[in-house]
């Protein structure tokens, strides 16, 4: 259920209660065992979206430079699941760990993740990525010069992102585009991108997250 709500904020509770399978009563039930947890969320209904309001903090015991720099690289492999929050919270954590290591070894430990796991595994980096998960988080629209290889030249858009994936390790974005035509668009091959000041109605990225949904649930019938 966390994960959900990270992944697809921007969605009202019963497409929420339908994407999990499980009843409204569950709903509430599970809701309740995550408070107790210490992971709080809402809905917000001016904003059209769920609102995480407490996500607790976990201490970090102690780890050799082996232990960390074998979770580095894991984060890098977790990239083939598709899951990007699971990835992106991964992501997180390991640079946090990082962070607190003596200098010489947060350096080593921050190239990795800059340069082998972000810019080789990922295609992209961490400033696109950040800024593409508050794009999502905060219904916030881009605008991005994409490279049309086959085709040749470059092409500009301006997206509504919805939520974004990895597919063969690399970074994709599922948007709306405000001419109604819903896509997919490979990070890597973006030439230039902006985050507007403009947020997006919200109402088109419900629309998409249903369709997604719609091709999701399709897709398990295909052999």
């Amino acid at each position: 259920m966390a994960s959900e709500i990270k992944t697809n904020p921007q969605q009202e509770p019963p497409a929420l209660i339908r994407a999990l399978g499980i009843s409204k009563p569950q709903f509430y039930k599970d809701k309740g065992a995550l408070e107790k947890l210490g992971f709080s969320f809402r809905y917000n209904r001016t904003q059209k979206r769920f609102i995480i309001d407490r996500d607790p903090y976990i201490p970090i015991y102690d780890l050799t430079l082996t232990e960390t720099f074998a979770l580095v690289m894991a984060v890098r492999q977790l990239s083939a699941t598709g899951d990007f929050v699971l990835t992106y919270d991964a992501l997180n954590a390991v640079r946090r760990i990082a962070s607190n290591s003596p200098q010489d070894q947060r350096e080593f430990l921050g190239s990795c993740l800059d340069d082998v796991v972000l810019k080789e595994g990922f295609g992209c980096d961490s400033k696109i990525l950040a800024d593409l998960q508050k794009a999502v988080k905060e219904g916030r629209r881009m605008s991005i010069v994409y490279d049309l290889y086959s085709e040749g030249g470059v092409k500009e858009y301006t997206l509504d992102p919805c939520q974004l994936y990895f597919k063969r390790r690399a970074l994709y974005v599922d948007a709306y585009v405000p001419d109604g035509t819903p896509g997919s668009f490979g990070v890597r091959s973006w030439t230039m991108y902006m985050l507007l000041s403009e947020s997006n109605s919200g109402d088109s990225i419900q629309q998409l997250t249903s369709s997604l949904r719609q091709m999701q649930t399709l897709a398990r019938f295909v052999v």
